[in-house]
């Protein structure tokens, strides 16, 4: 066993030291770790396409009415009429009565003012009378100018009561008239609280109404975005697309309407407002009040190439990654928008048919080698790739 086991110790030393004459050698360990096969990332891909939508600047803002008022009532008085139609979202016409107070009362005061103006008339026409026959008689002096004097002064203060009453009488129509409350404008009903018999002090809110033929958006633009948008054309007039956000798909047309003539302070944008028309009819879907819209700004004569690729091309950072030559490139390129499954790119030096990988790599760099899966450059390619 002894002579067995020198044996043994004496192979175990020379292995060792044939090791340690191999790897003394200058450039052999290199060469060694480059025959050990390497365990690069394996990718999906795809292929950078053309996109079949406009070029355009995409921002989202808040639908909002054009005009928007209250429904009060300026009287104290009880509810004893009130519009069917006075429900939420129901249209009302200009002019359109909403509701009505008990305006019995304010009758009563209107019959009151013309018969106050009848009896003020009368004396009026009265003492015209008395001074025409006073001044006869002053003339012929068998009445004295005192007389005359008093009589003038009396005309004159009748005819000052006639105004009176005659104001007092407008007064009392003009209340009677505020017992009708009628719609302002063509409307949409946003908001009623108002019952049959409720007694409503003045002042008092039962509900609110908006324009029913426009509402606005204010669409907030940095400094690229309104240089790419206008490019020495007017934007007063362009016409834009509007598009909820809920995911309905709903859609209408708009029109920039105004631009603000300085920029938002806090943000360092330009606010540019957006009329839509019709918001609420229903062909096509209904646009709601105080909800987010997507709306898109065409640039002028299209001129921007826009290409598309899919969302999981977008790595972390807004980044872009191709394949060259077995090894990651970052394609430099300007998002646009997301449409559906597919991202919008907008200018860059990214090109139709370049491939870009779709595998998420938070750790890739520029020139990391990697290994696109078979079934990757097949999709991506329309045909088969062994890596």
């Amino acid at each position: 066993m002894r002579i067995l086991d020198l044996i043994l110790a004496a192979v175990g030393v020379a292995a060792l030291y044939g090791g340690y004459l191999l790897f003394s050698q200058p450039g052999t360990a290199t060469n060694v770790a480059e025959a050990l096969p390497q365990r690069l990332p394996v990718v999906e891909v795809a292929l950078v396409e053309r996109a079949d939508v406009e070029a355009s600047v995409n921002q989202t803002a808040l639908l909002k009415a054009s005009s928007e008022v209250p429904v009060t009532t300026e009287l104290a008085g009880r509810v004893i009429w009130i519009n069917e139609r006075f429900q939420l979202g129901q249209r009302l016409q200009r002019g359109e009565r909403i509701f009505e107070l008990d305006a019995t009362r304010l009758e009563t005061d209107v019959i009151r003012a013309e018969a106050d103006i009848s009896a003020a008339e009368a004396e009026r026409e009265r003492l015209e009378k008395e001074l025409t026959r006073i001044s006869t008689l002053a003339e012929r002096n068998i009445s004295s100018q005192a007389a005359l004097a008093t009589t003038t002064a009396n005309l004159a203060a009748a005819e000052a009561q006639l105004k009176q009453r005659n104001a007092a009488l407008l007064s009392a129509e003009l209340a009677q008239r505020q017992a009708t409350i009628t719609a302002p404008f063509d409307a949409v009903v946003a908001q009623e609280t108002l019952s049959l018999g409720q007694f409503l002090q003045p002042g008092t809110e039962v509900g609110r109404l908006v324009a029913a033929d426009e509402a606005e958006l204010l669409v907030r633009l940095n400094a690229e975005q309104l240089y790419a948008v206008e490019q020495g054309e007017d934007l007063i007039g362009r016409r834009v697309t509007v598009t909820a956000t809920d995911g309905s798909g709903v859609q209408k047309p708009g029109v920039i309407s105004r631009i603000a003539l300085t920029n938002e302070a806090a943000t360092q944008t330009t606010g540019v407002l957006v009329t839509v028309s019709q918001p609420f009819d229903t062909r096509g879907g209904v646009f709601r009040i105080n909800s987010l819209f997507d709306v898109s700004i065409p640039l002028p004569g299209n001129s921007d190439r826009l290409l598309s690729v899919p969302v999981a091309a977008v790595q972390t950072g807004d980044r872009i990654w191709g394949v060259v030559d077995g090894a990651l490139t970052q394609i430099p390129a300007v998002l646009d928008r997301r449409a559906g499954d597919r991202m919008i790119l907008r200018s860059g030096s990214v090109e139709v048919g370049m491939v870009v990988v779709t595998t998420r790599l938070p750790n890739a760099i520029e020139g990391l080698k990697v290994r696109v899966s078979s079934e990757g450059a097949q999709a991506a390619l329309g045909e088969s790739a062994d890596q």
